[in-house]
């Protein structure tokens, strides 16, 4: 997914990463830039989301830190019940 500002410029990259599962388990490997999965409303990605599921609360505990992070992520579980780590 890409970020364009309205008024021209170049586009950013918001978001890429791939999904790895191990056939038969519920493991999965996820690897790439996207959102940090600690709190559960930065899970659902910003075209998506109400303009009220980002609080100024949470501005102020997350420490304004609200950018993609760049790595590897170890996921476990069904896709409507996962657990990351």
């Amino acid at each position: 997914m890409w970020k364009t500002p309205r008024d021209g410029g170049r586009p950013t990259l918001d978001e890429a990463f791939v999904v790895y599962s191990f056939g038969g388990t519920p493991w999965a490997l996820k690897a790439g830039q996207f959102n940090d999965d600690v709190y559960h409303e930065f899970t659902v990605i910003s075209k998506r989301q109400f303009c009220a599921g980002r609080s100024l609360m949470n501005e102020v505990l997350m420490e304004g830190c609200f950018d993609r992070v760049q790595g590897v992520a170890v996921l476990y579980g069904r896709k409507d019940r996962p657990l990351r780590l």
